[in-house]
């Protein structure tokens, strides 16, 4: 009998051993998860409040010439028109602000929302 209890103890004290060394490691994979987690948080860039622009801005921005430069040809649509325009290729078009990490959609006065469409390349 006292053989058997002495198995016992000598099992119990091993799993104790076993679980302990378990949560270490999961502590130190949470911590490692968490700091990831910021650090994501901290780079990624969220879509911010829309800018409104008129027709000169895109040329003087120079918006313009870095989107045909890209492969774009830019245009603009009424909001209701968005969803068949991306059907025939074309894509949101937004300004993105690196330091602020925010990228807006670009917008005129009336509410026509700027979009593109990859050209072909030759």
């Amino acid at each position: 009998m006292i053989e058997w209890a002495g198995t016992v103890w000598m099992l119990a004290k091993e799993a104790f051993g076993y679980i302990k060394d378990a949560k270490e490691f999961f502590d130190t994979g949470k911590a490692i998860y968490e700091g990831g987690k910021e650090a994501k948080e901290h780079f990624e860039i969220k879509l911010g409040a829309p800018k409104l622009i008129d027709f000169a801005w895109i040329a003087e921005s120079g918006f313009q010439a870095k989107a045909e430069q890209d492969g774009y040809r830019i245009a603009f649509s009424r909001p209701d028109k968005v969803a068949r325009h991306e059907l025939d290729g074309y894509e949101l078009m937004y300004e993105i602000d690196r330091e602020a990490r925010v990228m807006r959609t670009l917008v005129l006065y009336d509410g026509s929302i700027l979009i593109g469409r990859k050209t072909p390349q030759e």
